[in-house]
């Protein structure tokens, strides 16, 4: 175990554990004071984790990517190259055992598009996104209906979860 002082934000210290094996690789930062220095969150928020996947996810994300449905095209062509607020996403990104379908490692946000493939999968989808969210990401599910006739509606809710839970972090892009 390793005791720093945290440089921005006060005289506080943080304390820095190796992951186990078979985690997630690099480093998990635990303030020691209860609500934690300020500046710890920006610490933890530039914190490069690897999210492991299982292998065999990858050629199948990559045929997801390149077969993308009409919802996933339609929401794709608004936030590809950093469109939404200067913060970049990924498409089909594999996690754990799943596939996200938008995904923000910055944000730690993933967007799920709910079409046909979903109905009668609910209890797969719930599994899904509590693993996901173990993670500690959040997760905004829409339907391909919302999509496709209130497209509006859905950038504005994204936006406006965006616009509020990166207020109090300074967070830039």
């Amino acid at each position: 175990m390793l005791i720093l002082p945290l440089i921005k934000g006060g005289p506080r210290e943080l304390l820095i554990f190796p992951l186990v094996k078979g985690g997630p690789r690099g480093l998990l930062i635990f303030p020691l004071v209860k609500g934690g220095p300020e500046g710890v969150v920006k610490i933890i928020h530039n914190f490069t984790m690897k999210v492991q996947y299982k292998n065999y996810l990858k050629n199948y994300s990559r045929t997801l990517r390149n077969n993308p449905t009409q919802s996933e095209k339609i929401l794709w062509q608004h936030i590809k190259g950093r469109q939404l607020n200067g913060f970049q996403f990924s498409r089909q990104k594999p996690m754990g055992n799943f596939i996200a379908d938008f995904y923000c490692y910055k944000l730690k946000l993933v967007i799920e598009l709910d079409g046909a493939s979903h109905y009668g999968n609910e209890k797969k989808d719930m599994e899904k996104q509590s693993y996901i969210e173990s993670l500690g990401f959040t997760v905004l599910r829409f339907t391909d209906y919302e999509v496709q006739f209130r497209f509006n509606n859905v950038l504005a809710k994204i936006n406006e979860w965006i616009i509020t839970n990166t207020s109090d972090l300074n967070t830039t892009p």
